[in-house]
């Protein structure tokens, strides 16, 4: 007599899809294959009704897994989860980086720099391409705090680094005079236009006169 057939159910979810027969007879060995229909997620599990499927072979984008079916219908799902990427940092004397090595896709992603030397600053930082957002400096520790948005990719972080300068404004008083003396790079300006700036811990020259 042919064997009693059960039926064989799944659901396919947003990030993947399930291939598998309609039914099969109690005791036989049925092949199941789930691919993910997002690169930026990963099959973790697959069940029938509550039972764990045997992986057995990986595919592109997925795998092939097995249950023996039991003597009832079954209902097959998958567990996804979003790929986690690595993340490395620039290695530099000049400052010291800290942050998280991966992060999945989507993933806000906020790490710190601290400058080795306060006459220095973080001009720039990108994730790959990607413009990092500057969320706060800390002048007293000299300590940056960024933040990107993980991509679907590894990410490396590139810093760039300058002088930390900043602008002086002399202010003339009503019966006194100030007089720069250095930290002006357009001396040919006239005196209304010419702007001051000086890298911290550099010294800023000037005669007071009343």
């Amino acid at each position: 007599d042919e064997a009693t057939q059960f039926a064989i159910s799944s659901f396919s979810g947003e990030h993947y899809a399930i291939s598998v027969a309609n039914s099969a007879a109690a005791g036989d060995e049925v092949k199941v294959e789930v691919k993910v229909t997002d690169p930026a997620f990963h099959v973790t599990h697959v069940f029938a009704n509550d039972v764990p499927c045997k992986k057995v072979s990986d595919i592109e984008n997925g795998g092939i897994y097995s249950f023996v079916m039991p003597a009832e219908a079954v209902t097959i799902v998958a567990d996804v989860a979003h790929n986690a990427y690595g993340i490395s940092y620039d290695d530099s004397s000049a400052y010291t980086v800290e942050g998280p090595d991966t992060a999945s896709v989507g993933d806000i992603v906020d790490f710190t720099v601290t400058m080795a030397n306060p006459a220095r600053k973080i001009s720039a930082a990108k994730a790959n391409d990607i413009e990092c957002t500057l969320l706060s400096v800390n002048e007293e520790t000299s300590l940056y705090t960024f933040r990107f948005t993980m991509p679907a990719a590894n990410v490396t972080v590139t810093l760039e680094v300058g002088l930390d300068r900043h602008i002086i404004t002399p202010i003339q008083g009503e019966h006194s005079v100030l007089t720069m003396l250095n930290c002006c790079d357009n001396w040919d300006a006239k005196p209304e236009e010419r702007i001051f700036d000086e890298v911290v811990d550099k010294p800023v020259k000037f005669l007071y006169s009343a």
